[in-house]
């Protein structure tokens, strides 16, 4: 994702997911399908790889795709592996490990 403005909406949405997950689970939802949505549309940030494992949270608990939600998960981390998204590592190896490997 080369876009600025692409990327400040990525970077908010990052930071808001968050504190959603927590007060409003439709808020959580729709900022995390926002987020993925336009990762797919324009391409990947930082923000892409940890936004990657709450969409699979959101498929496997929301949705009982728990395939789904294990193989978007995977999405994310290989981000970080593959294509060298470091800002947000911690927190997708985390979320992945939380979150995504128990489904």
């Amino acid at each position: 994702m080369t876009d600025p403005t692409s990327l400040a909406i990525l970077d908010v949405l990052t930071k808001l997911v968050p504190a959603a997950l927590f007060t409003d689970a439709n808020l959580y939802c729709l900022a995390t399908c926002k987020a993925v949505g336009l990762s797919l549309e324009r391409g990947y940030g930082d923000g892409s790889c940890p936004q990657f494992e709450w969409f699979g949270l959101v498929a496997g608990t929301r949705f009982a795709d728990y395939k789904a939600g294990f193989l978007l998960g995977q999405v994310g981390y290989a981000l970080v592996e593959g294509r060298g998204l470091q800002r947000f590592k911690a927190r997708t190896y985390m979320l992945f490990a939380a979150h995504v490997i128990p489904l």
